[in-house]
């Protein structure tokens, strides 16, 4: 009886987020791309890393569904194209953050009927690099956790600008010989189609 009463609510649910969606903007899916302004640094032990900023390309695609007439949910996933530069001295070698993606959960609320504001918080994966110089480049996966606040806004029904401000921070790990925490801050404004 319990599993019946689970799934007659479910079903509810789902036929109301539908009813919902039909006359919110920003639900279903979508996918886009980001111009990327990140700036990054290492810390090492006790000392806190040498920062370096750069820029990139970010994809995404994201799902949204509506939970009432004035807000709704993303669901989405990142890709950064670019390296995360995140540190270098002359003489002595450069680290930098790769294939770096995340998975993320964004609830919004509609300012007005055509801009959607938002919180964003994700799980985030990159491998840092560490290139000494006259020496070879060592590499390590790290984890982590992201926020941010985000806003979207319609240029038309399928079409909206997009605009983002995330703080990562990954966890610590031994890595080329001490204790190493990346963190980044990344900035983006972007481009996305939403399906109808």
């Amino acid at each position: 009886m319990k599993s019946c009463y689970s799934a007659l609510c479910l079903a509810i649910c789902a036929l109301s987020a539908n009813a919902f969606a039909e006359g919110t903007p920003f639900t279903g899916p979508s996918v886009g791309a980001s111009f990327a302004y990140q700036g990054s640094s290492v810390a090492i032990d006790t000392l806190s890393g040498i920062g370096q900023n750069s820029t990139g390309v970010i994809l995404n695609t994201s799902y949204g569904f509506a939970v009432s007439d004035d807000s709704v949910v993303l669901l989405g996933f990142d890709y950064n194209l670019s390296d995360i530069k995140s540190g270098e001295t002359s003489g002595v070698g450069s680290s930098k953050l790769n294939k770096a993606y995340s998975l993320f959960a964004a609830p919004g609320i509609l300012v007005n009927k055509q801009t959607l504001a938002y919180l964003k918080l994700s799980y985030e994966m990159a491998t840092l690099n560490s290139t000494d110089v006259g020496g070879p480049t060592i590499s390590k996966k790290f984890k982590g956790t992201g926020v941010g606040f985000g806003l979207r806004t319609e240029l038309n029904k399928t079409t909206y600008l997009s605009a983002e401000i995330n703080q990562v921070k990954y966890k610590s790990e031994l890595f080329d010989g001490g204790t190493t925490k990346p963190s980044t801050t990344i900035g983006t404004l972007g481009l996305g189609y939403n399906f109808e």
